[in-house]
């Protein structure tokens, strides 16, 4: 019995703390109704903290923590799950530029390819002079600094003969089909995991529907769940790596502009009007035949 008073005493004591009933000296403030029980009729001091205090506590954290650690220039109250989901990591970007560097240098290949100079430079130089300011555009776009020979390391393969055998470039043609066959896995990620549980549409059907129906079917497409909301995030950073690599180049777009647009290439179909749509139909599933040998294998 004296326990349990003890502890019934200390803890209306620690409620009225927390309320701001007691003064500095643990003494009950003049006026002041010191209870428990929640029919007093105000409200108890359990139910204030657990109802308002640590909600309120909870949310300035979050805010802080968002503040300090993300850098929201604009946030909102309490969780900002649409700016969280929507934040990159620093990998992020460096993946981003990784394969940008090695598209332009498949692309270097492929410009060599497209004009039948079977991916000899000095071939350009001596049939096209003119085209070799547009060729050394875009192989600057594929350097990589870190390498000594300037190609990207990740188009690369170690030689046999353990972990300290030196890494050797893969041959254009191989690097170009890892390349096709990286895009397309993102994009075949991107379809299967944003539309999962989506119900496919029947295209011999064409645009009849069944009397009655209605929006139901695309309905899966805007639930709010947890799970839901965590796979569009993963599927919006994968498209928003697909997006960066085909981001304009305008000092490359701009030489093409001159040298490739109006020339007796892109009306042949040997090259597009433009370079960014040259490097989207490289990865286009609907486009293999800019593949080259590859276009079986990636089929």
């Amino acid at each position: 019995e004296v326990v349990s008073r003890i502890a019934a005493v200390g803890g209306r004591k620690h409620a009225a703390t927390v309320r701001g009933l007691l003064d500095p000296a643990g003494d009950l403030l003049k006026g002041a109704s010191l209870s428990l029980q929640p029919n007093t009729g105000g409200i108890s001091a359990a139910k204030m903290v657990i109802h308002e205090l640590m909600p309120k506590f909870t949310t300035q954290v979050i805010d802080l923590l968002e503040a300090k650690c993300f850098k929201f220039a604009r946030q909102s109250k309490g969780l900002d799950m649409a700016l969280l989901a929507a934040t990159r990591e620093e990998e992020h970007q460096e993946i981003i530029v990784m394969l940008n560097k090695a598209v332009s240098y498949v692309m270097g290949y492929v410009f060599l390819d497209r004009l039948d100079l079977e991916g000899n430079p000095d071939l350009l130089q001596t049939r096209y002079p003119h085209l070799m300011d547009m060729y050394e555009l875009i192989k600057d776009d594929s350097l990589d600094e870190d390498e000594e020979d300037d190609i990207p390391k990740i188009l690369k393969k170690q030689k046999i003969g353990g972990d300290d055998a030196p890494y050797e470039p893969l041959p254009p043609p191989d690097a170009a089909l890892q390349v096709q066959e990286w895009i397309l896995r993102l994009c075949h990620t991107v379809r299967n995991q944003a539309f999962l549980g989506t119900p496919k549409l029947e295209i011999l059907q064409g645009f009849a529907e069944e009397k009655g129906e209605g929006f139901d079917r695309y309905a899966m497409l805007f639930q709010e769940e947890d799970s839901e909301r965590t796979k569009w995030s993963a599927c919006r950073a994968v498209l928003n790596i697909l997006q960066e690599l085909l981001v304009r180049n305008d000092e490359i777009e701009e030489e093409w502009a001159s040298r490739i647009a109006n020339s007796s290439f892109c009306q042949s179909g040997k090259l597009n009007i433009t370079y960014v749509t040259q490097k989207a139909s490289l990865f286009s599933p609907f486009s293999f035949g800019e593949g080259g040998l590859n276009a079986s294998r990636l089929r």
